[in-house]
């Protein structure tokens, strides 16, 4: 459920391909759209720490690593245009839960290469917020 799509060329233009369906950059009110109703989520890691994935991370993933919502970031890898922003969140918080003691660890940072359903994914933390998530 999570492949891994690369930025093309068509046409002289980026775009993403995903078997034949073609994915052309949105603007950013696309993405704007689909988040208005996203919810802040914390996450505890133990004790007093919780890390945070907000509306401006969610923001950040989906516009550059998200086909439906790609804004036209070159050179991303991307997940499978299947993939709903709640499966993305989903993978993120199985994520972090799998991968407290790494965090508490790291003060709050962290960079945690995982496999997911079969297919590579980076989590970046710092300073316990979420920062990016994006398949590898």
């Amino acid at each position: 459920m999570g492949i891994v799509l690369r930025v093309v060329l068509i046409g002289g233009k980026p775009a993403v391909k995903y078997g034949s369906k073609i994915y052309k950059k949105v603007p950013k009110s696309t993405v704007t759209n689909a988040l208005k109703n996203f919810k802040s989520k914390k996450m505890s890691i133990g004790g007093s720490n919780k890390v945070l994935l907000d509306k401006s991370a969610m923001k950040h993933i989906l516009e550059r690593h998200h086909p439906k919502y790609w804004t036209g970031y070159q050179d991303k890898t991307m997940f499978n245009p299947k993939l709903s922003i709640n499966d993305i969140q989903n993978m993120i918080v199985k994520i972090v839960g799998n991968n407290k003691a790494k965090i508490k660890s790291g003060n709050g940072y962290a960079e945690i290469n995982t496999t997911v359903n079969g297919k590579k994914y980076r989590l970046i933390i710092k300073k316990y917020r979420i920062t990016s998530f994006y398949p590898r």
